[in-house]
Order: C-alpha cells, then sequence, then structure tokens
C-alpha cells in the first residue's frame, strides 16, 4: 500500500490499522459509503452470498431474566405463594394455555406466537450452572462450561472452521455499544463492532480517489507470489462490493418517504432495524449478535423493585422483534430470519424482601421466525423441586445452540462445544 494512501487517513489511521480493516471481511466499515467505482468491473472474487441463506440473530438479556414473570405459570399456587407481591395472576396474562401464559407487556409477542412464528423452550440451562455474573455468561458465551479457562466463543470457533480462509466474507456482526461478546470471539475470525449506521460509511478525511486508485493497481490479476498482498487485494475489492449494497440498503432505511423501520422508543428496535437493513442488503452475515440489557450485572438484575423495570424491559423486548419481523415480512425475509433470546440464568421463585429476585438457574428461551415448529418445547420445570431457588434445568443449552447451527446454519458444529448434545426438532422443512 502507497504511503499517499496511508497518509489520506489521516491521523486516526496508522499503517497498522488500515491494514487491520482491509483484511478479514472488516473492510465493510470502510468501504460502506464508496459510490460505484469502475474499477470494480476488473476485481476478481465473488461474495459468495446467496439470497436464500438462512440468518440467526443472537438477543443477548445481560443480568438473569426473570423467566417467571415472562413466561408465567399462572395457574400454579406453588408461584402464588413464592410471589406475593411480583405475580401475576390469570387475568393479567396473555394466555398460551390453562398453565402458562405471557406477561401482559408482550402483547406484540403473544400475537407472533398465535401466528405459529415462537417456539418457547423450558427448562434450559446446565449442570452445577454458575450463579456469578461473569461466570455464568462466560460459560454461556463459551459453550464450554467444563473449561473456565475457555477463551474463545462457540460462535469465534463456529466461524474458524468455516470462514477462516474466506476472508472476502464478513459472516458475523455484532450490533451494540458494549464490547464484543466473547461469543464471537475466535483465535482465526474476526468479527466487527457497529453501533449505528454511520459506522458502516468512510470516516471522514479519506480520499476516495485514493481508494480507487489502490483498487486499480491491485483489483487486476492475483498479486504474484504475494499470497498477504492477495488476501488484501480480495478482502478489499469485497469489502467495496459489499459497501455497494450496504450504501443501497441505507438508502432506503433513511429515505424519507419510506416507511419506518424502527420504534423510536426502544434502543433495541433501532439495532434490529440496522440488521433488517443489512439482511436486506444481502451482504452474506449468517450471524448477528446484539443486547438489550448493556454489560454486567445488566439490566436484568433486578434484585429490588422489579416489577417496573422488568415490565419495561419485556415489552421492549416484545415491540422489537414484533417490528423486526413486520419489515421482514414486507420484503418476504422472514423464512429466512430466526432471533433466539438467552441470559447467563433466571431467577429464584422465591421473591426477596425488596420485591426482587436472586440469581437462579434455568430459564426459557423464546426462538421466533417463520420457520420454527411453533408451541411450547418441554415440561415446565417444578415448582417445588428447585436448584438451589431457582428452577432445575432438564434441557442442556448446546443443545438449543447446537440445533440452530446444524439445523438452522447448516454448519458442522465441529469443535464448537466439548461433547455432543441432542438435537432438538424446532424447524419445519
Amino acid at each position: 500500500m502507497s504511503d499517499e494512501l496511508i497518509g489520506s487517513f489521516g491521523e486516526a489511521f496508522s499503517r497498522r490499522t488500515a491494514f487491520r480493516f482491509l483484511i478479514g471481511g472488516s473492510s465493510v466499515w470502510l468501504t460502506a459509503g464508496i459510490p460505484y467505482l469502475p474499477a470494480l468491473q476488473a476485481v476478481t472474487g465473488d461474495l459468495q452470498q446467496s439470497s436464500d441463506q438462512t440468518v440467526l440473530v443472537v438477543i443477548q438479556l445481560t443480568g438473569g431474566n426473570d423467566t417467571l414473570n415472562t413466561l408465567v405459570p399462572y395457574a400454579d399456587d406453588s408461584y402464588h405463594r413464592a410471589r406475593p407481591v411480583l405475580r401475576a395472576v390469570a387475568k393479567d396474562v396473555l394466555k398460551i394455555d390453562d398453565y402458562l401464559g405471557l406477561h401482559r407487556r408482550m402483547t406484540a409477542l403473544a400475537e407472533l406466537f398465535a401466528q405459529g412464528r415462537v417456539a418457547i423452550v423450558q427448562g434450559v440451562g446446565y449442570p452445577n450452572s454458575n450463579r456469578d455474573h461473569g461466570r455464568a455468561m462466560h460459560d454461556w458465551q463459551t459453550g464450554r462450561p467444563e473449561d473456565q479457562a475457555a477463551q474463545t466463543g462457540w460462535v469465534g470457533r463456529i466461524l474458524d472452521r468455516h470462514f477462516s480462509e474466506k476472508v472476502e466474507l464478513l459472516p458475523a456482526i455484532f450490533v451494540g455499544s458494549m464490547p464484543l461478546p466473547l461469543a464471537l470471539t475466535g483465535e482465526l475470525s474476526f468479527v466487527p463492532r457497529i453501533q449505528r449506521a454511520q459506522d458502516l460509511v468512510l470516516p471522514p478525511g479519506v480520499d476516495r480517489r485514493l481508494v480507487e486508485r489502490f483498487l486499480t493497481s491491485f483489483g487486476g490479476s492475483k498479486v504474484a507470489n504475494n499470497p498477504w498482498w492477495d488476501a488484501v487485494r480480495r478482502s478489499t475489492a469485497a469489502g467495496l462490493r459489499l459497501g455497494q449494497k450496504v450504501q443501497a440498503a441505507l438508502d432506503e432505511h433513511f429515505a424519507p418517504a419510506g416507511p419506518p423501520l424502527r420504534d423510536t422508543r426502544f434502543e433495541l428496535a433501532r439495532r434490529l432495524g440496522l440488521i433488517s437493513t443489512l439482511i436486506k442488503a444481502d451482504i452474506g452475515v449468517r450471524i448477528f449478535y446484539t443486547d438489550l440489557g448493556g454489560v454486567e450485572p445488566g439490566g436484568f438484575d433486578n434484585h429490588a423493585n422489579q416489577l417496573g423495570n422488568h415490565c419495561s424491559l419485556l415489552e421492549e423486548l416484545s415491540e422489537s422483534i414484533a417490528g423486526f419481523f413486520r419489515e421482514l415480512d414486507r420484503h418476504r425475509l422472514s423464512e429466512r430470519v430466526v432471533v433466539v433470546t438467552f441470559s447467563e440464568f433466571g431467577r429464584t421463585l422465591q421473591e426477596n424482601g425488596r420485591h426482587g429476585t436472586d440469581h437462579g438457574a434455568a430459564q426459557s428461551l423464546f426462538l421466533v421466525g417463520g420457520r420454527v415448529r411453533s408451541g411450547i418445547f418441554g415440561k415446565h420445570p417444578s415448582l417445588s423441586n428447585l436448584d438451589q431457588g431457582g428452577l432445575r434445568h432438564h434441557t442442556d443449552f448446546r443443545s438449543v445452540l447446537a440445533t440452530l447451527v446444524e439445523q438452522w446454519l447448516g454448519f458442522e458444529t465441529g469443535p464448537a462445544f466439548a461433547g455432543n448434545f441432542p438435537l432438538l426438532d424446532l424447524f419445519r422443512g
């Protein structure tokens, strides 16, 4: 790369930084705002994206979601006795059957359930689960609770196995403000973090003519006897193509006459609106990861005065997911997308003296999509046979993740999880 090109990046980009953003598919960050470049016509290396590829959206509920007030066992006397303040009575829930109902603020998700687009997997956890926020989140994100020293995540290991040599592809993105979750960390793969649409355009001060000159110089034939420079060329070229698609989708997203893509009340809705834009852009991203609740200990950690805060979070979750699928429906993309929610643990059955709940064990996971096998999966854990005050798990969380990886994304799990975990019947053909 010429010194002139490096210099055009100004103080914000050193030579090393420029290389970092040009390699490993992360060139999307640099190139999304670039208009059509004639040099693209001479560039080899296709994005290899098929419009029928499936997409997984992971929503992390940080802090430990209270499953018992999300999917409410309203007909169980043990629930009411344990929660004189926090309980939801039968008339206040959105009934699914004669035992369970959704929280009253989750009307939008209840509508999706009625449409046959929500699967709820009950009793999800793992043996000897940790009750510490950091350790429990480490267990879920690495997918290896038995390895407390694990430094890579389950998504990162999937990317290492299937994408490490495909530098021209961008298979995963994190949308959020927190540091990159460990789940996305691999030994060979790189996952970019974005917070807003502006993160996908060239930073101020970059001379696009120099970028075009760079591409013209290296965008033709393979660089002889220099695989490293050839990887730079391929990654940059793919990033430019990717950028064109993203820019077109962003133009539609922000068009004054276009329909609103997000509920502006909610940050999660804004993030899912950006994810829907990138799905429409068809740039080859297979896994999106975002969060609700922020950094640890997280918004779902309601040890005191839980009622109001938890209600608001569940409404944000419900309305944001529903708005996301309305936008996907508008573009006939719902059949390609599945959303899954998870938290690091559930909460205790018994409310505490501060009108909150404490760290529990098992939880319910929600899967939403056009091809999920809708309904309730697994028995509701007993409210009399508890795991240190929390729900006792019967389904290992790695069974759910392995099902998503193998049956939805179509990847072999390989070394992603230590051991073999039975797959679940969660999807229609």
